[in-house]
């Protein structure tokens, strides 16, 4: 009997670990939340009428094919298959000095526009008292591009702190690897409190919440409006 019921204890122990409550562990208060958004898909999105301008006049595929040799094909592939950012792309044809696809691409990479729903959001957590960080993949110079940007000059100053990635230090620290989610906790959560992190790529959410983060995965911005009235953190619409 004593053995059932040790074995039942222990059975109810794993499950308990291996069903992680993201209600019970997120305290919906200032004092002891916080949150990190993603930039790009979240909090911004591409001008996608823009995007195609700049593709049309630049003819992209001659231009690739012209400039390509296999060494550089090669990389290219291997950048697309682990889903690179703009800024290795940019750094990777700067090396082989191919200016012009190093322009196009930082001209493409430019055409953000805000999400003024998930803006929106981001206010309203403001204020309330939540202290609201970026947590990204961008580029030191790509980030710096974006904030010269009108149409982006209400986004950055929303942010309490920006974490960011600086390519040209190696190696290279990125979402999705555990040491970005713990440079980013040990830099800007000094204070111990529970991040919400907001990324549109679940093997990030689930990164973070793997270094003791609650992660969303963002879909649009009804869906996370949704999973915050959930946690309590904001209230129900009618």
């Amino acid at each position: 009997m004593k053995k059932y019921v040790l074995s039942l204890a222990l059975l109810g122990s794993i499950l308990t670990v291996a069903a992680p409550n993201t209600v019970s562990r997120v305290i919906p208060d200032p004092k002891h939340t916080k949150f990190a958004f993603d930039l790009h898909g979240v909090v911004l999105q591409l001008d996608l009428t823009n995007v195609k301008r700049h593709v049309l006049k630049k003819e992209v595929v001659p231009l690739l094919v012209n400039v390509c040799n296999l060494s550089l094909m090669s990389r290219v592939l291997r950048l697309l298959a682990r889903g690179a950012t703009a800024e290795e792309y940019v750094l990777l044809f700067e090396e082989y000095n191919r200016p012009e696809v190093s322009e196009l691409i930082k001209n493409i990479a430019n055409e953000q526009q805000p999400n003024n729903e998930v803006v929106t959001l981001i206010k309203e957590l403001k204020s309330l008292g939540y202290e609201v960080d970026m947590a990204s993949d961008i580029g030191t110079h790509h980030l710096a591009e974006l904030e010269k940007k009108n149409e982006l000059k209400e986004v950055f100053p929303l942010f309490d702190n920006k974490f960011f990635v600086d390519y040209k230090k190696k190696p290279v620290i990125q979402k999705p690897q555990k040491q970005y989610f713990k440079n980013y906790l040990n830099t800007y959560n000094k204070k111990n409190k529970t991040v919400i992190f907001i990324d549109n790529q679940k093997q990030n959410t689930d990164a973070a919440h793997n270094t003791g983060m609650v992660g969303i995965c963002f879909s649009n911005a009804a869906q996370l409006r949704e999973e915050l009235e959930k946690l309590g953190v904001l209230k129900k619409t009618a």
